[in-house]
């Protein structure tokens, strides 16, 4: 859409500051921002009109941003807006980000007769000259920008006819993107979701690790080539080639907050995941065999199982959280447990990518751990891709707050390039503002001498090499009409991938108990059956986390368009009655619910109490729990609901171990069936009440840990100290 054009339609709502050459624009609403790169900021500009014309007599603002209370006109070269107040919504409008990058065809560099005669356009020569000769054509500050992975869309070089590149999509069990833009074809379409990876790890199913991944790098092919951003409030710059996945922690620790990102404690079967998973996205020799599909980026390494802990014996006592923990690991922990799946998936499947962790690793930030980085996973495993920090992770090797491990962010970042930290990225400088720890001091540190030419070229080397080995510098991918530049829409969520998804999500869960062979239910004949429980109607609690936008036009939370575990299970039980009550919350303390849920269980023939966790509260990123008891009132939800004496399934959602030993020994009289489901995604709720389905899944054995329940003895956190202080002299000695 031209930028007139974009006007002209938002403005019919809403009156934007946008530059365009009329510039129509006569009054200012202060709750929009418009345009996210900033070119430059003009102080005492006294009207809107003004501003309007500072953007029309620069030839780069394509939008500019007005400040009525400080009188700041920020110029900028590209029109994202955004809403920070509360009622406009920008899906309404036009999802997605628009910039010149975004929602639309992507920028081919060495397309045009101005660009394609350089040096690093000329497929005669190797990979390596290529890249060498585009390093010494870029200034340092072309390239802190390139060392930036998010939120930044300054990863290209206009004059050279390098496009932009964004690092950070995520793709744990589908690509974490927005959906395609409506168009004349038809609705927007939206990337397949699998079952979490512990769920996808119960199949010890090394043909579907691979399955998967390869769906998710065709569709991630096929999404970048639409345009579309990431799935986040911001809406960042349009996806890019490389995956921050698969999560090959080791789930050291039950209460661990994102235990459903990983495939459990086991190391052999998490190197397995992350070997098939690193050959299904990274190739497809099918489609493309010069070039790879996709990037994978292995994280996080190393010695990851905490995020935010409060230890309930010592409630006097801070957190330890992954910013400023130290993870002390001995020898033969690091040979046993916290290596081998690097090792493994590094030397069987060459992924490209690596992400070093929050957490110190024996004393050293694992970004600034050149022992840990150069030592162990680049000479000893042979890696030879990149390595990005975490968001934040880099900024966490010099905050006080943090790791506080060197004086100056300077020196920080120099830390992090001589261990071979590549690109980084921040997390809280807002989504409106573009930067990394490099952009902000990789000049400084170049002056002050901490870091030279061939460090910086050394870290760009490795990253720019990937974005030659996608094609995304040779005019004979572009003219292929059957590579990776020509993968149609058409691809994302077709049939074959939605049957595969079920076909995981049926391999993943895994029968506990089955009284009597009280699973499958006889769904021809129909019963009266009860749905009980927080996640009786469950729709969004079963996708987990890091989740690409669901529902086509409709807002990123959007879950309507999944069907829940309680509307599922009525209309398979089309013959009989289905009753739903909730009983309780997932996290609450009330149990007024609970007298209306025994009721219903004694008025019905068999029982389908749905109980767990969610990652909104309970378990996620930056949240561990403290016990692995079912929260709130559950527990006397499921023993006063049993105790109504009818036959029970138990169905549980959850990624991290659950302590329902009293379930697992109950000796009742009625039948009793448990069934551990995971976070199972899209298709959960029908593969749930589906039983045609459960024979299957008794093959699945669940992969996290076990542990006894023990209110009153909690297990200590494994491998962890409380943040150690360095000064600069301690860490250069």
């Amino acid at each position: 859409m031209e930028l007139a054009a974009f006007a002209t339609a938002i403005m019919s709502q809403y009156t934007l500051c946008v530059g365009i050459d009329q510039c129509p624009v006569t009054e200012f609403t202060q709750s929009i921002i418009v345009g996210l790169r900033k070119i430059d900021a003009i102080n005492n500009t006294k009207s809107v009109g003004d501003c309007c014309d500072a953007c029309s007599s620069n030839e780069d603002c394509l939008a500019f941003t007005y400040e009525g209370d400080t009188e700041t006109c920020s110029l900028k070269d590209d029109y994202f807006f955004k809403d920070i107040g509360t009622e406009f919504t920008q899906s309404a409008i036009f999802p997605g980000r628009m910039s010149p990058y975004g929602d639309g065809p992507i920028p081919r560099a060495c397309s045009t007769p101005e660009t394609n005669t350089y040096p690093f356009c000329d497929e005669t020569l190797t990979t390596q000259n290529r890249v060498n000769d585009l390093i010494q054509r870029l200034t340092l500050d072309q390239k802190a920008k390139m060392m930036t992975a998010r939120q930044s869309p300054d990863g290209g070089v206009k004059e050279l006819g390098v496009s932009e590149y964004d690092w950070g999509t995520n793709c744990i069990h589908g690509v974490q993107s927005r959906c395609t833009v409506p168009d004349e074809d038809g609705p927007g379409l939206c990337a397949t979701t699998f079952p979490n990876p512990i769920g996808l790890g119960a199949s010890f199913n090394r043909t579907l690790f691979r399955s998967m991944a390869s769906v998710i790098g065709l569709e991630l092919r096929a999404l970048w080539l639409q345009g579309v951003g990431e799935n986040h409030d911001g809406n960042l710059p349009h996806i890019g080639l490389d995956c921050w996945s698969p999560n090959i922690n080791i789930a050291r620790d039950p209460r661990w907050g994102r235990t459903c990102e990983t495939t459990g404690e086991d190391t052999f079967l998490t190197g397995v995941f992350g070997t098939e998973y690193t050959r299904g996205l990274q190739e497809n020799t099918e489609l493309d065999s010069d070039y790879l599909q996709a990037v994978v980026t292995l994280k996080h390494y190393a010695a990851y199982s905490l995020d935010n802990y409060a230890n309930p014996a010592k409630p006097d006592e801070p957190s330890v959280q992954r910013h400023n923990y130290n993870a002390v690991v001995d020898p033969y922990d690091a040979a046993t447990t916290f290596f081998p799946a690097w090792e493994m998936t590094v030397k069987e499947s060459n992924p490209k990518g690596v992400m070093c962790s929050y957490n110190e690793y024996n004393g050293a930030p694992s970004c600034a751990n050149k022992w840990l980085m150069k030592d162990v996973l680049r000479d000893k495993f042979g890696f030879d891709g990149y390595i990005t920090g975490d968001s934040g992770a880099v900024e966490d090797i010099y905050v006080e707050d943090a790791h506080n491990y060197t004086d100056t962010p300077e020196e920080g970042i120099a830390a992090a390039l001589e261990a071979t930290t590549d690109i980084a990225s921040s997390l809280d400088k807002g989504d409106h503002e573009t930067g990394s720890p490099f952009t902000w001091y990789l000049q400084d540190a170049y002056y002050k001498k901490l870091v030279n030419d061939e460090l910086i070229d050394s870290a760009m080397n490795h990253s720019l090499f990937l974005r030659f080995e996608l094609g995304l510098f040779d005019s004979s991918s572009y003219e292929n009409e059957e590579g990776f530049w020509h993968v149609p829409k058409e691809v994302i969520n077709q049939e074959a991938h939605q049957k595969l998804a079920r076909e995981v999500v049926e391999q993943s869960f895994v029968l506990l108990r089955n009284d009597n062979s009280l699973l499958p239910l006889d769904r021809e004949t129909g019963a009266n059956v009860a749905v009980i429980g927080p996640h009786y109607n469950a729709s969004s609690d079963l996708q987990g986390n890091y989740l690409g936008q669901a529902c086509a036009g409709a807002d990123r939370f959007d879950y309507s368009c999944i069907r829940g575990v309680g509307q599922a299970i009525t209309d398979a039980n089309k013959n009989g009655k289905t009753t739903l009550t909730k009983g309780c919350d997932i996290n609450s303390n009330v149990t007024s619910g609970i007298a209306d849920a025994v009721d219903a269980a004694k008025a019905a023939d068999y029982v389908v109490l749905v109980v767990g966790l969610n990652t909104d509260e309970i378990e996620a990123e930056s949240h561990d729990r403290q016990y692995i008891s079912l929260p709130g009132v559950q527990d006397q939800l499921i023993e006063e609901v049993v105790g109504a004496g009818k036959p029970t399934i138990v169905v549980l959602i959850h990624g991290g171990s659950i302590g329902i030993e009293y379930l697992h020994s109950w000796t009742g009289e009625e039948d009793m069936s448990i069934l551990t489901t995971f976070y199972p995604g899209a298709n959960g709720a029908d593969v749930i009440a589906s039983p045609p389905t459960y024979p299957k899944t008794i093959c699945a054995r669940t992969p996290p840990q076990s542990w006894p329940y023990s209110p009153d003895k909690p297990i200590p956190q494994q491998h962890c100290e409380y943040p150690r202080r360095f000064s600069s002299a301690t860490q250069r000695s």
